[in-house]
């Protein structure tokens, strides 16, 4: 779908309409949660960006990601299990899986 935005809004370029393009979408970045780990442990995004967080380890109870700041947290994500927030204000959100509070994280959005 994304694609098809881009193609859209290149062609109505071309055509001199660029008023009228379609917005691209906001963008989107994974984090990979196991055990003890979150890869990459810092993203920066935009405002208006979503994280991804992607549970690829099986722990009995799942893996939950809350940030310190009380910003999101995540319902308990088994293996293959994903889970987005998509970031609306400006600022750094330190976070950790729960179930191994040394893995920690931090999202930076500018």
């Amino acid at each position: 779908m994304r694609a098809a935005r881009l193609v859209l809004a290149a062609s109505l370029l071309a055509l001199g309409l660029a008023p009228f393009a379609t917005p691209a979408a906001a963008g989107e970045v994974t984090v990979t949660v196991g055990h003890q780990r979150l890869e990459p442990a810092e993203v920066r995004i935009a405002k208006g960006d979503t994280v991804v967080f992607h549970n690829v380890d099986a722990m009995p109870g799942g893996h939950t990601v809350a940030a310190d700041d009380g910003a999101f947290a995540s319902p308990p994500l088994e293996k293959d299990q994903r889970w987005s927030h998509t970031f609306a204000e400006a600022g750094t959100h330190v976070y950790r899986i729960r179930e191994h509070p040394d893995a920690q994280g931090t999202v930076i959005v500018e």
